[in-house]
């Protein structure tokens, strides 16, 4: 492999960074996959909701992000700005966080749908392991993943497109047939979105727009940054809110308000609820098609969440705080080649580890790592907003009060209480129970948030033991200023 000592490259516009935003959050996969458990764990027949919340909060986070995008001249994504707006700790910690979500995230899909591929195997009369099936997609993303960005959004656009003209085309079957008993609101209403563990119905669903922070990352692949980022910021954000509270609406009238959650139960093990209210609406042949979909909508999710992975990775080497080898694009893709390999050979052990581990590719593995995928994410998120606040309180500009202040701070505190909130519930999500069978910190939950806290921490102490030895270092273009030097460039 041919490296170079040079920084990312690109012409993707707002369509193509789009489309690698969306595919992340993977639409397909997060009514097929997220929907069951969401309604089973979470909020019952009120989950649809969740989306449309979450959806605003997004957009209200998203105007300090958008406002402080064309200052920040990394591409590095939450961390960057955490970095201009708290300091290099406070960055570091974060980047180091934000790599160990995208890793978390990637854990939950591979085994998911590597039983997706063993469902589909199984129907075609070709028994095949899950487990096996989750191994050769780790080498095909690894493949993909080494390749050019630009090769990658084409397969993932394509991707997307299909996965969506088969979401809404379950979804116009479902109205079309007036649902199991009619057509109703009921699952936007206060009483049905407050029942059950709202708290699980908000970690769900923040899990479907995991990602969303690629408009920034691609920065230096994109054609025009400075406009291009809001611009994909605001329609991912919308987007995908509007169109996931509508599909899953329709999901939930498609088996009704009173049975969608014992439905969601007896199909977990199997984890095709989405398959077969398919084939009830449409066909079984729908079934065959949404198994064979849902795989290329896991496929694309995994790529877009490997692509953000190592471009972290990245950016951290050019900055010295990873190896600097991790920081070396490919001579002819012009990409993080090192550092996606690097990637795909972590993934490939942990997954082994968990496949030893016996443990379930759905019940288990998917639920469990999307949590902690979530947790960190919604973490980062409420630092980023303070990250902006701080920022321009030391930076002067001519941003708005609204975007620069209220918003952001609004958004800290809102992404603080869903944290704290979520958190506080997650032994929930993981069934730890007591000797009387009442949800307890058990070694699992612990074991799991002990690990989102040891994350960040070492980050911070090992940014600490760098600034000891020597200022942050670029691969790429000598020393990289501090945070001071880049507000002051920034005035």
């Amino acid at each position: 492999m041919k490296s170079v000592d040079a920084p990312l490259s690109g012409q993707l516009g707002v369509g193509s960074i789009l489309f690698m935003v969306v595919a992340a959050a993977a639409p397909l996969t997060a009514i097929a996959g997220l929907s069951p458990v969401g309604v089973l764990q979470g909020n019952g027949a009120g989950y649809p909701a969740m989306y449309l919340i979450l959806g605003a909060l997004l957009v209200l986070f998203s105007l300090g992000f958008c406002a402080m995008a064309p200052r920040v001249r990394e591409a590095g994504g939450f961390y960057s700005y955490i970095r201009m707006g708290l300091g290099n700790r406070a960055g570091a910690g974060a980047s180091f966080l934000a790599m160990f979500a995208y890793v978390a995230g990637q854990i939950a899909m591979y085994p998911f749908i590597g039983l997706q591929i063993a469902n589909l195997a199984d129907d075609a009369g070709i028994p095949m392991p899950w487990w096996a099936a989750t191994l050769l997609v780790i080498l095909g993303v690894g493949y993909l993943g080494y390749r050019n960005i630009d090769f990658s959004a084409k397969i993932l656009g394509a991707i997307l497109v299909i996965e969506i003209v088969v979401t809404l085309a379950v979804s116009a079957a479902i109205i079309g047939q007036g649902g199991d008993s009619g057509l109703t609101v009921t699952p936007f209403e206060p009483s049905m979105v407050f029942s059950g563990s709202i708290a699980l119905g908000f970690m769900f669903a923040v899990s479907a727009f995991i990602g969303f922070e690629g408009t920034a990352i691609y920065r230096d692949e994109a054609r025009d940054p400075e406009r291009t980022i809001p611009r994909a910021t605001y329609i991912a954000v919308t987007s995908i809110a509007v169109f996931y509270a509508f599909s899953t609406w329709t999901f939930v009238m498609g088996w009704g308000v009173d049975d969608v959650a014992a439905e969601a139960a007896r199909t977990l093990a199997h984890g095709d609820m989405y398959q077969q209210t398919a084939t009830r609406y449409i066909g079984t042949w729908m079934g065959v098609v949404i198994n064979v979909f849902l795989v290329t909508s896991n496929l694309a999710c995994i790529l877009a969440q490997h692509n953000v992975t190592a471009r972290y990775m990245f950016s951290n080497a050019r900055t010295g705080l990873l190896p600097e080898r991790l920081g070396m694009r490919h001579a002819k893709h012009a990409s993080p080649a090192t550092a996606s390999l690097t990637t795909s050979i972590m993934l490939t052990v942990v997954t082994v580890a968990l496949i030893a581990a016996g443990l379930d590719p759905y019940a288990q593995t998917y639920t469990w790592f999307s949590g902690v995928a979530v947790v960190a994410i919604v973490l980062l998120m409420a630092t980023t907003s303070l990250a902006v606040v701080t920022f321009f309180r030391k930076t002067p500009s001519s941003v708005g009060v609204l975007r620069r202040a209220v918003a952001p701070i609004v958004s800290a505190v809102l992404m603080a209480v869903l944290f704290v909130v979520i958190v506080i519930n997650f032994n929930r999500l993981t069934g730890d129970v007591d000797s009387q069978g009442r949800p307890t910190f058990g070694p699992v939950t612990l074991s799991i948030l002990a690990a989102i806290v040891v994350a960040p921490v070492a980050g911070w102490l090992w940014q600490g033991v760098r600034d000891r030895r020597r200022p942050l270092t670029s691969t790429g273009s000598g020393e990289t200023p501090n945070v001071d030097e880049v507000q002051e460039a920034n005035r």
